[in-house]
């Protein structure tokens, strides 16, 4: 057991310098955020809003993981499960090469 503590407070340490070897910084960041995470659901959290921080903490691991994304997010909110755009906000070939889209040129004309 001693011998294991005194790995990981070497490994810990190591993970400091730019060489290989000790933890990688995003494993750190996120082991510390977790305990941080932890630490404020014991002293701040009470059951009447255990199911709401509970939906907050899966969709913020869910973030973090890829595993969806904000526009994801911001389409379940509003009510749209639409993946793909209207083919009206698709820009055409001809204007692809130009950075232009429609609504610029809508804008544009008149």
């Amino acid at each position: 057991m001693k011998k294991f503590l005194k790995n990981i407070i070497f490994n810990i340490l190591k993970s400091f310098d730019n060489r290989p070897g000790g933890f990688s910084a995003r494993k750190l960041t996120a082991f510390i955020t977790m305990l941080c995470v932890i630490y404020l659901h014991i002293h701040y959290v009470d059951l009447t809003v255990l199911v709401s921080v509970l939906v907050y903490d899966m969709l913020f691991i869910l973030l973090l993981l890829g595993l969806i994304t904000m526009d994801q997010l911001y389409k379940f909110k509003n009510g749209g499960n639409n993946s793909t755009p209207p083919e009206d906000d698709k820009p055409k070939d001809s204007e692809i090469g130009n950075g232009q889209s429609n609504n610029t040129n809508q804008n544009n004309v008149g």
